[in-house]
């Protein structure tokens, strides 16, 4: 994450997919370039919008594995 970004926590969905399509882009031409530095600041953005999507979605997995789990304890009994 980087230091001086911004709080990817207040983005939406939608917004994050957008931001993380915008820098994969920017960071694409920033190697292009061949400046190391601006890579890095691109990449330390660029991994702080992706693990914040990576969370929302496996929290999202587990909410719908708990709620499928819990359907599936009342239809099957073994014995």
């Amino acid at each position: 994450m980087h230091p001086l970004g911004p709080d990817v926590t207040q983005f939406t969905d939608t917004e994050l997919q957008n931001k993380i399509f915008e820098l994969s882009k920017k960071m694409n031409t920033a190697q292009r370039m061949g400046d190391p530095n601006l890579i890095h600041q691109v990449q330390m953005l660029y991994y702080g919008f992706l693990e914040e999507q990576q969370t929302r979605e496996r929290t999202k997995m587990e909410e719908l594995m708990k709620t499928n789990g819990s359907d599936f304890d009342d239809i099957i009994d073994v014995n």
